[in-house]
């Protein structure tokens, strides 16, 4: 099913439909309610475009014409307003796939605990018990559409409260999903400390021989200028198909062991990884996977250590800054901001330095919120601190 939200079957979820962000702001809604920086809602009034319809009835280079003082990036938040109030028509609709997510989709439930490890008992008081649409295929696509890029996300969910609850997430965060069909929906449980460690059970294998029939996923990767692949069994299917498509993936804690990851370690052109298992082993396994794959930059997140960078151009291992500030409360989805982030600069062609600034910064604001994925960084938020680094 294309568009109109999701279909009601009275078994299982029909395969490979779709769920687009429903036209739910009437053309007619004054653009005050698209909650737009004043700058940018000003140049907008003074052009007379003071509702929707009027706004989104222009393609892009009749908008920045027409009103002035609009540069392409005010034109950009335009957009970003416009998707995430699901608003459809030519300045929305001429955008194509930023990122395309495979996989990664599933509920968090997050339990705060007075202490990690926590001590055997046989009851222990955890104040707080929430689910919340999670995993890191859902932090990235949300992230992105929150920085507006025009993300989409492919995954199998069940038919279960499970699957409501990432759905409708996805949709109010102006995320299109593709919806394949599965027996449940991925889950996990995280323990979190008071200083924002955790500690997470994941409950995420797919059922043996799960693939996204090849029409659908060509069919996606035609719109696609990115393609991020999520360690799930199903994505490395993406890969022969990319046709020169730029991809990346995040290899999370990987131990430079586990032969599972190698197709995406191997296979992306951008990788990114956490020092959490490897310790003073990154920089070897940062290497080999620039000797071994197709990657032309490899990134390893250290959490408030900040991290490193390795490029096939340079050759050599180096440090990023963290960013700091607001403490943490939480640092679920940390990882997963930060890719939204970084990919958001690179993709607008940013310098590789304005990139990891942009990852961090996301990061860290992911770090500052309770919860997972419920405030992601905004555009308006990030730009400010966005000036090239030579």
């Amino acid at each position: 099913m294309e568009g109109g939200g999701v279909e009601e079957k009275s078994e299982g979820v029909a395969e490979g439909y779709t769920v687009t962000p429903e036209s739910t702001v009437r053309h007619r809604t004054p653009i005050e309610d698209l909650g737009l920086p004043v700058r940018v809602y000003r140049a907008l009034m003074r052009a007379g475009l003071d509702s929707v319809g009027k706004v989104v009835a222009l393609e892009r280079a009749a908008l920045v014409e027409r009103v002035a003082g609009l540069s392409d990036e005010m034109a950009g938040e335009v957009v970003a307003a416009l998707l995430r109030h699901r608003a459809t028509g030519p300045l929305v609709d001429e955008v194509p796939t930023d990122v395309l997510v495979l996989g990664g989709a599933g509920v968090d439930t997050v339990v705060r605990v007075a202490a990690l490890p926590v001590p055997f008992a046989d009851s222990v008081p955890a104040p707080g018990i929430t689910e919340y649409a999670g995993h890191t295929g859902t932090g990235v696509a949300v992230g992105c559409a929150a920085l507006g890029l025009r993300a989409c996300l492919v995954d199998f969910f069940g038919r279960d409260p499970q699957a409501d609850i990432v759905l409708q997430r996805l949709r109010d965060s102006g995320v299109t999903v593709t919806v394949l069909p599965a027996r449940r929906t991925r889950r996990s449980v995280n323990l979190v400390d008071p200083s924002g460690r955790r500690m997470s059970f994941y409950d995420g294998q797919d059922e043996p021989g799960t693939r996204v029939p090849e029409e659908t996923l060509r069919r996606l990767l035609r719109d696609a200028r990115h393609v991020h692949v999520s360690i799930m069994d199903f994505a490395r299917q993406v890969y022969p198909l990319l046709d020169g498509r730029s991809s990346s993936t995040d290899l999370h804690d990987w131990d430079g062991a586990s032969t599972y990851h190698e197709d995406f370690a191997y296979s992306s052109d951008l990788v990114f990884l956490s020092s959490a298992a490897l310790g003073p082993r990154t920089p070897e396994v940062m290497r080999r996977i620039l000797d071994r794959g197709r990657a032309h930059t490899v990134i390893a997140t250290d959490g408030a250590a900040g991290g490193r960078y390795l490029t096939r151009a340079e050759g050599t291992v180096r440090p990023y800054p963290a960013v700091t500030g607001t403490p943490a409360v939480d640092s679920n989805g940390a990882g997963d901001a930060f890719v939204s982030g970084f990919l958001y600069a690179h993709l607008n062609d940013l310098p590789l330095k304005t990139a990891l600034h942009a990852g961090a910064i996301a990061g860290h604001h992911a770090c500052t919120t309770p919860g997972i994925h419920t405030t992601p960084l905004s555009l308006t938020t990030l730009l400010p601190h966005l000036n090239p680094t030579p």
